[in-house]
């Protein structure tokens, strides 16, 4: 584990506590993620393994996408 990035075991730990916590809420913000981000890593690890968490791309990524579009 010590070759992973940091941000993939962040995501990792999140994973672990919310898996020990029983409960996703407490565990994102015990971490300070959102609640779609638990989701979207669980995705990307259940489909990629434990590389894929680090390809999510970051809120501040997806924020830029999300504007609405000036008239």
């Amino acid at each position: 584990m010590a070759a992973l990035a940091q941000s993939t075991r962040r995501k990792l730990s999140l994973l672990h506590l919310a898996q020990e916590l029983q409960n996703v809420a407490k565990a994102c913000r015990i971490m300070g993620y959102h609640r779609d981000t638990f989701y979207e890593v669980r995705r990307a690890f259940q489909v990629g393994g434990v590389a894929a968490p680090s390809t999510v791309p970051s809120a501040l990524k997806r924020g830029l996408y999300r504007r609405p579009i000036p008239f």
